[in-house]
């Protein structure tokens, strides 16, 4: 009767550990995976070096729309043939 106990109280004691060992690998598991998410995340959204080049002094810009000091529109082809200062 004796030898039956403690047997059984050998696979309790193992079936915890291995629950237990479950519990952690599960936990361990899904950390890394919301780690590598965030990674991922961070990675996607981050801006990626562009090579812009500023204009030159005298040469032409695209099209554009700016709201002046005053909350008027103003349209860059509004100064056609004028010298135009932008100040950022």
């Amino acid at each position: 009767m004796k030898t039956q106990t403690a047997g059984k109280n050998r696979k309790e004691l193992a079936s915890a550990r291995w629950h237990q060992n479950n519990i952690c690998n599960i936990f361990i598991i899904t950390g890394g995976t919301l780690a590598l998410i965030a990674i991922i995340g961070l990675l996607l959204t981050a801006n990626p070096t562009q090579n812009v080049v500023p204009p030159r002094m005298g040469s032409p810009l695209g099209e554009f729309t700016l709201t002046d000091i005053n909350g008027k529109t103003v349209h860059l082809s509004d100064y056609q043939g004028k010298p135009v200062l932008i100040n950022p």
